[in-house]
């Protein structure tokens, strides 16, 4: 698996991923270091970064971003054709691997996404696996939007998002959170409120605050 994630500096008032907002490389060695630990296959990880001087402990090919930051916009570079080939996982920094994520990462359809844990119908990316078919033509939808799409449609509290596009055009996408009961949590939504279903977890996203390190040390000690 090809395993995106994004660390950038805040430029305009642009939210999470930004090394401004708190984010480091060392953010990026800890999920991958427990991707490692949690997956017997060689996996490949990507860093969409801002500048060159970013250093890594752990195996790691940053890639530099092409566009201009705004939103959480930087997030979509995920779906450059150019990178790499073979399907892609698009991680938050903020996530934590608590268990096995093999199974996981072999799962083979065209397009995983995850139910909101807020809103009934609604999807939302903590979590994303794509299929090299997707990646094709949601890049090329992307890199049209302002063509295809009507103004103000992919901002999101006032930010250009890449959520916001997906809900578009991934409407019908495999829910990895049905397929995984249980085993994808929202920290807020099912982690934190259920005690009891903590040991299914495999993986922890997070939205909003807080973030690591400010959680429990049951959690906690599976990210440092």
């Amino acid at each position: 698996m090809n395993i995106f994630t994004v660390l950038y500096t805040k430029v305009n008032g642009t939210p999470e991923y930004s090394a401004n907002a708190g984010y480091s490389p060392v953010w990026v060695d800890r999920l991958v270091a427990a991707i490692e630990r949690n997956s017997v296959q060689r996996n490949h990880f990507f860093c969409l970064v801002d500048r060159e001087d970013y250093t890594f402990r752990e195996r790691v090919q940053p890639i530099l971003l092409q566009d201009k930051i705004e939103g959480w916009s930087p997030m979509m570079e995920a779906f450059r054709p150019n990178i790499c080939e073979g399907p892609r996982m698009v991680l938050g920094l903020d996530t934590i691997i608590t268990g096995s994520i093999e199974h996981i990462l072999n799962w083979t359809g065209d397009c995983g996404l995850l139910d909101d844990p807020y809103i009934q119908g609604q999807l939302c990316n903590g979590v994303g696996i794509y299929s090299p078919q997707v990646i094709g033509r949601f890049w090329y939808l992307w890199s049209e939007r302002n063509r295809l799409f009507n103004s103000g449609e992919l901002y999101y509290n006032g930010a250009l998002s890449e959520m916001a596009f997906l809900r578009i055009v991934a409407k019908d996408a495999t829910r990895l959170n049905r397929i995984f009961p249980l085993e994808i949590q929202s920290y807020k939504e099912h982690w934190k409120k259920n005690s009891g279903q903590r040991k299914e977890s495999r993986m922890v996203y997070f939205h909003g605050h807080p973030k690591p390190p400010n959680v429990e040390r049951e959690l906690l000690e599976h990210w440092i």
